[in-house]
């Protein structure tokens, strides 16, 4: 049966966002990819659980994108159904994770000046000279890139160590000033604020395509009843 001139039209609106649906997919995955190495830098001393989330959510935009291309073109309505679906929910769960990014980006400070002073405190506690450690490792990789001293400041040990100190020396009188946490989180926010600015327009592609999905997918029942 050929295509109505309405029928041509909401397939060509629902490949377009889908092709930008999938264009925000690959940005998220490879935004993603980047702050994993980022933080790699840093010998794993900034957790990366929420970057791999990034990567994660960037694979299934783009798995759901490319079902709904295909069910356009192929006039296949339970693929349209099914993108509509998903891509629903999906909308759903980045307008969540949209707002929990701008809301909570100051909790990251928080949260991670905690962890590192109480890994401070346990490494101090369990050996007098922590500098075999792994983590005792890591943190004077972060304390040296970052040029920051503790989780939230010098305070943090009782004995300053070299990483933290420009001079190199251990138990300097002059540590740097800012703590890791807030080293960490001014090197990450203007990622944080690019991440949740992607996220809100995916989402308002996402529900357009909802929309010319759902719309194309019942013209597609239509024509076939007539």
């Amino acid at each position: 049966m050929a295509c109505s001139c309405s029928e041509t039209a909401n397939k060509i609106v629902v490949s377009v966002f889908s092709i930008i649906v999938l264009f925000f997919g690959a940005v998220w995955l490879f935004f993603g990819v980047f702050l994993v190495v980022m933080a790699s830098r840093a010998e794993s001393a900034i957790p990366t659980g929420s970057f791999v989330f990034i990567i994660v959510a960037g694979i299934v935009v783009v798995a759901i994108a490319v079902l709904g291309f295909i069910g356009a073109w192929k006039r296949n309505r339970c693929m349209l159904l099914t993108f509509a679906t998903l891509a629903g929910i999906l909308f759903v769960i980045e307008l969540i994770a949209a707002v929990i990014v701008f809301v909570t980006q100051a909790q990251f400070v928080r949260l991670l000046g905690f962890a590192l002073q109480q890994q401070i405190s346990a490494i101090e506690d369990s050996s007098p000279d922590p500098a075999g450690d792994d983590f005792m490792q890591a943190l004077d990789k972060l304390q040296e890139t970052l040029k920051c001293c503790g989780g939230v400041s010098a305070s943090d040990w009782k004995t300053v160590p070299a990483s933290c100190c420009a001079s190199g020396m251990k138990g300097c009188k002059d540590p740097y000033s800012v703590g890791c946490a807030e080293a960490a989180f001014d090197l990450f926010k203007g990622y944080f604020l690019a991440s949740g600015i992607i996220t809100i327009l995916l989402c308002i592609v996402e529900l357009t395509a909802v929309i010319c999905a759902c719309v194309l997918a019942h013209q597609y029942k239509t024509y076939n009843e007539v």
